[in-house]
């Protein structure tokens, strides 16, 4: 059920991005949450797919990159065509870092994802968290294989937590620097080695689903009723990952079996349009706003004009672009992992 839920995390960022003055940190949650997801995710392929050799590594990072860069690189090409053609100016009306590179340093930055985090001009705003997760896969190959290691990484990324916490550091400096990722990166890859080795305290059906009501309870109080004040970057923040932790846990139970294709197929088709959704819909909201459906400032409108339009234009780009490279991708992958394995 990780597709429908990677779906619903990515809605969260739309949420954000479209109506920031009612929902101010429900995309940054779900942004550490991808981070959680992503950790335990790829440690667990780490672990099972790939052997702890060089070529093994190597295998590992060449399909991740093949994931990340092949849409984005469709992606940029497309909002880069759509700047050139369509919006005056080349600048997007509704996010000002959404312009045409103006020379080949930030062509680079916005091509390889290098130097990305706070550049003025990303054809894509949110793909800094790429350039994160990026670095964030070269970590783990390093750590995240050894139990004992991955729990040193873990208990430091939580200790600099506390610090930054008891010094009273702005919110930004704990959400943007690679640092503050590996928090939950860490604490998701924590959870790939201990899930196995507990399973009987971890995949207990009912005792997950009290620990994601009650974690749930909190989180959504956090969320909405401290939404303007301090504890919204804090205790809710916080919350949220250990609830997420949870939900992850919580997910190992659900098989989704023959009977129940339909459910089945809607959770992979919601885990194939959630990056195409990350990736177009600030395009998407570009249009709404200079075509004059909509205006900047009217943010529940765009939202709800926007969202289901996003929706739409992610399933066609998962058709036409994502169905069709993930199958090249796999069949790639397969004989340079193979080559690499021998």
């Amino acid at each position: 059920m990780y597709g429908f839920y990677r779906f619903l995390l990515m809605s969260m960022v739309l949420l954000h991005h479209f109506w920031v003055d009612l929902f101010g940190y429900t995309g940054r949650y779900a942004v550490f949450a991808f981070y959680l997801l992503s950790g335990f995710l790829n440690t667990t392929g780490l672990m099972r797919k790939y052997s702890k050799t060089c070529r093994g590594s190597v295998a590992f990072l060449l399909t991740r990159f093949q994931r990340v860069y092949g849409p984005y690189w469709i992606a940029l090409i497309v909002t880069g065509v759509c700047l050139k053609f369509f919006f005056e100016g080349n600048v997007s009306p509704v996010h000002r870092a959404i312009q045409l590179p103006h020379n080949a340093l930030d062509w680079c930055r916005n091509i390889l994802l290098i130097d990305f985090v706070g550049a003025d001009t990303r054809l894509i705003p949110p793909a800094w968290f790429l350039s994160r997760l990026l670095a964030l896969y070269f970590i783990a190959i390093f750590v995240a294989r050894s139990r004992t290691i991955t729990w040193l990484w873990f208990i430091g990324s939580l200790g600099w937590t506390f610090y930054q916490l008891y010094r009273g550091v702005e919110w930004a400096e704990r959400y943007f620097p690679l640092s503050a990722a590996c928090l939950p990166f860490s604490f998701g890859a924590v959870l790939a080695h201990e899930i196995p080795n507990n399973r009987k305290i971890f995949l207990n059906y009912r005792l997950g689903m009290v620990y994601v009501v009650t974690i749930g309870t909190v989180v959504f109080f956090s969320s909405f009723s401290f939404l303007k004040f301090r504890l919204a970057s804090t205790v809710g923040f916080y919350s949220f990952v250990l609830a997420n932790g949870v939900i992850i846990a919580a997910l190992q139970n659900v098989k989704l079996r023959k009977s129940s294709s339909f459910v089945a197929s809607f959770d992979l088709w919601c885990g194939r349009i959630a990056y195409p959704l990350f990736l177009y819909h600030w395009l998407v909201a570009s249009f709404l706003v200079e075509s004059g459906i909509t205006r900047v400032g009217t943010q529940g409108r765009l939202f709800l004009v926007g969202y289901p339009i996003s929706v739409l234009v992610a399933f066609f780009m998962a058709r036409i672009v994502e169905m069709p490279f993930e199958h090249m991708r796999s069949n790639i992958t397969a004989k340079m992992v193979q080559k690499l394995e021998i």
